[in-house]
């Protein structure tokens, strides 16, 4: 029979020695908090122990301080039966006993636990066990707690069944009844926030937000059981639809995929997880952890007896899943003997991968019939790759005095559209709401100068459906902004951050100077005369293009250093070039950090070391910024990481603020913006 304990409200539990509360006041070990009430008068609410709510310790905290007392509980219940079990997850207790000392088990729950300052919840304890005649055995308080069915942290047991109808007939209304609850919290959550957003919360700190919960809200539900595939795809339904109504625009299938890439991903993810796409992989990964310790909890002396013992409910759900995984991932095979003996707790992750390279491989062909050009494959490929989508992410804290980099709403919608390639023009609904589609680029150098008014189509004549005239549009000086803002922002990392005084920007490197000879305004070479021993000679008139490099600075070892920055477009006029970009990932960068070593050779300067600082214009980074920046920040950990991951952040700002820049201000303007 299983005694089960759920949710001990929080009282105040003994501090654990050593540990000091987050938040308090050092001095007196208390944090204060404010309740305003709904006339705006303020009053003091004091914690003296504990943790405050939402503290990323209170879980482990919380842990730590009961153990003793499960122990405890344990060992007494071992001195009456030598089966009994106590599994435990925070606040939520399992017992597993006969029923002839469920009396004594509740009676040790309140004793261990009471001086804890917890205390047993009558209202959500459960008494369960699979012959119902157990339940004449137990006394009368506990017979009324009699529960027809076993959750466990909020998931349907598949695997524990009972022998009586009236709990077969209810476990599959328990698992629809766990699944039912999860799409109702959450479509109430994304009402909230769209709500919370039209009160001002910015679309990127809303998708945040929502990441993480649909990241984490069904996993112990994916994990648990092998859900069905009709309730996966409604789930990411939902998902899909928030995300329609957060751009202001009905996801595309390719779109769908995307957003449930890694944001890692080649084809620039939107790290959104999908339920369908998991549910085989949660639920093997969870057997491949969990198969070795369940087994030695019940005694058995081999996983395959385990297995035989719930033939019907755990093995013929791992043979579905392991053959959906085979279809992505060859070879995959779930060995029960060899996870007995040898737990694998990376086995899910692996497993995803296996997915995502799957699903990524089926998009590529996808992208490719949207647009045969490859422009559409080259953007998304543009937007993809390590640390492109790292606006997405929050900013690890900064150190005192440092600028902190963000996008404002227009800029994260626009970024967040852009990288899921939504249709250009009206990166803003409202622009078009008010003015209609742009017809031409509105781009202008200052106000009231004369705008650029190329027709916004492509070279076949179609619409320029995703500003690709506009983001790469030299009129009105936005190229040249976002190449600066890199610039000095490179510039600044290097003095402050990494203690590089010598940097500089826009230094003179006489030694790649670059000689030509000068042309007329016909464009026909230039000539003079000069007069020489041999008499009068006609000589080639010579300009000179100087040198000019982004970036200069003396590195800790006395070398000298060149930055020279660039942005690059994956989708360009070069339909060759759109094509080559399609077909590798980065390869638009990789060109460019080519062009910059051909202008730049190292035998003109062979004591200075050159950094072509390359990034596409949708966010992926050229193969030298990482080994760049890894190179010249601070070696002392943990402030490295912290300094790497700002960095990496604040480029990846930079470069959304400077796209949607470009294509923002290509649109008709409203009156008020």
């Amino acid at each position: 029979m299983t005694f089960h304990v759920q949710d001990m409200p929080a009282g105040k539990v003994a501090s654990v020695p050593g540990v000091k509360r987050t938040g308090a006041d050092p001095s007196s070990g208390v944090t204060t908090h404010w309740w305003v009430d709904a006339v705006g008068e303020a009053s003091p609410v004091k914690a003296e122990r504990g943790v405050d709510q939402g503290c990323p310790l209170s879980p482990a905290l919380f842990a730590l301080a009961v153990a003793p007392a499960l122990a405890r509980v344990a060992a007494a219940l071992r001195q009456l039966d030598a089966e009994a079990l106590v599994f435990a997850y925070l606040d939520d207790v399992v017992i597993h006993v006969v029923p002839e000392h469920a009396d004594a088990a509740e009676a040790l729950v309140a004793e261990e636990f009471g001086p804890l300052g917890l205390s047993l919840n009558v209202d959500k304890t459960a008494v369960w066990a699979p012959d119902a005649g157990a339940r004449a055995v137990l006394p009368a308080s506990l017979r009324e707690r009699w529960a027809f069915h076993l959750p466990v942290l909020g998931s349907a047991l598949p695997y524990v069944r009972a022998s009586y109808p009236e709990a077969e007939d209810s476990d599959p209304a328990l698992e629809a009844a766990a699944t039912e609850r999860a799409v109702v919290a959450l479509n109430a959550f994304q009402a909230s926030l769209l709500e919370l957003r039209s009160a001002g919360l910015r679309t990127l700190n809303a998708q945040k937000l929502h990441r993480i919960y649909v990241n984490g809200a069904v996993t112990h539900l994916l994990r648990g059981s092998l859900l069905a595939e009709d309730w996966c795809d409604e789930w990411d339904h939902h998902v899909e639809q928030f995300w329609g109504k957060l751009l202001y625009t009905e996801p595309t299938a390719t779109q769908r995929v995307q957003l449930h890439l890694p944001a890692a991903s080649e084809l620039g993810g939107k790290a959104v997880q999908s339920a369908r796409w998991r549910r085989e992989a949660a639920f093997l990964g969870s057997w491949h952890l969990c198969l070795s310790p369940v087994a030695a909890a019940l005694r058995f002396v081999c996983a395959e007896q385990l297995l035989q013992a719930a033939e019907r409910s755990v093995r013929a759900p791992l043979a579905e899943a392991a053959s959906v995984i085979r279809g992505m991932v060859p070879g995959y095979s779930f060995e029960a003997d060899v996870l007995f003996e040898e737990p694998d707790p990376k086995r899910q992750s692996e497993l995803m991968e296996g997915v995502y390279a799957a699903k990524e491989e089926a998009l590529v062909p996808a992208l490719l019939a949207e647009d045969p050009s490859g422009a559409e494959l080259a953007e998304a490929y543009s937007s993809g790759g390590p640390h492109a989508a790292d606006y997405l992410l929050p900013r690890a804290p900064g150190e005192p005095g440092e600028k902190v980099l963000s996008l404002t709403e227009d800029e994260g919608v626009t970024a967040l559209r852009a990288g899921l390639r939504v249709p250009y023009p009206a990166f803003l609904p409202r622009f078009q709401r008010e003015r209609g589609p742009a017809q031409q680029c509105n781009h202008q150098y200052s106000k009231g100068s004369t705008f650029c008014g190329q027709r916004l189509v492509l070279a076949d004549g179609a619409p320029d459906v995703k500003g690709r005239h506009a983001q790469q549009c030299n009129v009105g000086g936005g190229v040249d902004a976002r190449h600066n803002r890199l610039r000095d922002w490179i510039r600044d990392w290097l003095e402050h951050v990494c203690g590089l005084s010598s940097a500089k920007t826009e230094q003179h490197v006489q030694e790649w100077d670059k000689w030509f000879q000068a042309t007329d305004a016909n464009g026909a070479p230039k000539y003079t005369t000069e007069d020489t021993p041999d008499g009068p000679q006609r000589v080639p008139v010579m300009a000179v293009k100087m040198a000019k490099l982004d970036v200069s600075f003396v590195d800790d070892e006395g070398v000298q250093g060149y930055v020279d920055v660039a942005y690059t477009n994956a989708c360009s006029s070069d339909a060759a070039a759109t094509l080559r970009a399609a077909r590798t990932p980065g390869k638009a960068a990789s060109e460019r950090e080519e062009h910059k070593r051909k202008r730049y050779p190292p035998e003109l300067n062979p004591h200075a070391a050159l950094i072509p600082f390359v990034v596409e214009a949708r966010g992926r980074l050229g193969v030298e910024v990482l080994p760049f920046l890894r190179q010249h920040a601070p070696a002392e950990e943990p402030r490295r990481s912290a300094v790497l991951a700002r960095a990496l952040h604040d480029i990846s700002i930079i470069t959304q603020q400077g796209l949607a820049a470009l294509l923002l201000a290509a649109e008709p303007r409203p009156a008020t913006v």
